[in-house]
């Protein structure tokens, strides 16, 4: 894959003068080939690839490198660079992207059955979800009665990559007593805003529930303020849980 991004790169016209002496810093490099093999992972996935089937694959690298705020000749530039003064440290940069990708995918696989300190995990869907999903459950949105006192803690991680069209994503979600669901009295909890960099963020929020007093709670995991409805989401959703302490 990193031969394709090289090729497409270098066949671009020269770059200016005041281009010329540019090279991306090497963190900032790092990241971008990490975004563009994830990018590249994703566009296997058959549900993303015939979402974006009619965009030219080019465009999806070269929005990655502006959205950290450099050029396309800028990242020209840097591949000529470490391509011909540095083959092993590119190589090298690579082979880091491509292990932390394998990281992250064993982070996934992980046992979810596993509950730390003893807690009770009630979330009872899907621990992970991959944005464009192809349910018609856009919003991710889930409701849990909670009718033990104690306390409840959700946990999740989102990564919300370069490319999401999705306006103002973020978490939300509301308590309302857990016997008027209809009608009742809501307490919304934190919005949590995600930021399209493409890095994993963790989120926990936590409630309690006091005695006889049973709560409903109905989340938005990605919550957003599109309209029209069809903008299209590129995000990840992983490691959700609901533990209950009494």
């Amino acid at each position: 894959m990193i031969i394709v991004l090289i090729m497409s790169l270098l066949f671009l016209p020269c770059c200016s003068r005041s281009e010329k002496n540019k090279i991306i810093p090497e963190d900032d490099f790092y990241e971008i080939l990490y975004e563009v093999s994830l990018a590249n992972g994703l566009m296997i996935v058959p549900e993303v690839r015939n979402t974006f089937s009619g965009r030219d694959t080019a465009r999806h690298y070269y929005d990655i490198v502006e959205n950290y705020g450099y050029s396309v000749e800028q990242m020209e530039n840097t591949l000529r660079y470490y391509f011909t003064r540095k083959p092993k440290k590119l190589i090298r940069l690579y082979d880091k992207a491509i292990g932390k990708m394998s990281e992250m995918s064993s982070i996934i696989r992980y046992d979810n059955t596993i509950v730390p300190d003893g807690r009770e995990d009630l979330w009872k869907n899907e621990t992970t979800y991959y944005l464009p999903d192809t349910t018609s459950n856009k919003k991710l949105c889930f409701g849990y009665e909670l009718r033990s006192p104690g306390r409840y803690t959700l946990e999740f991680s989102t990564t919300v990559y370069p490319c999401d069209q999705s306006f103002n994503p973020h978490f939300s979600a509301f308590t309302c007593h857990a016997d008027s669901v209809g009608n009742g009295v809501r307490t919304v909890l934190p919005e949590f805003k995600y930021i399209k960099d493409g890095r994993e963020y963790q989120y926990r929020t936590f409630l309690l529930v006091e005695k006889n007093k049973p709560l409903y709670l109905r989340v938005f995991l990605y919550d957003h303020d599109n309209n029209p409805e069809n903008m299209i989401p590129l995000a990840t959703i992983k490691g959700i849980s609901l533990f209950y302490s009494p």
